[in-house]
């Protein structure tokens, strides 16, 4: 690790380059997953939507760990979630 990094920081300035490059990834992502979702509610099919609740939950879940405001990241259901 570089003596100006401080432990945890690769999270922020590692591999997603700053936090705001960071919010705008996990932002698109939830945005994707939203509509892919919504799209399978649409087909009724359960199993689709079982998944990708799932792994929306854990998308804002990691949002809120990070304090990535993601009201506006789908404006589908999950747009006002956290």
């Amino acid at each position: 690790m570089p003596i100006n990094q401080t432990p945890g920081s690769d999270l922020i300035h590692g591999r997603w380059g700053d936090m705001s490059e960071f919010a705008a990834e996990l932002r698109a992502r939830i945005a994707d997953v939203d509509g892919e979702l919504e799209l399978m509610r649409q087909a009724f099919d359960d199993h689709a939507v079982e998944v990708l609740s799932g792994r929306l939950e854990n998308l804002l879940r990691i949002a809120d760990q990070h304090g990535v405001d993601v009201r506006y990241a789908g404006g589908g259901p999950a747009a006002g979630a956290v």
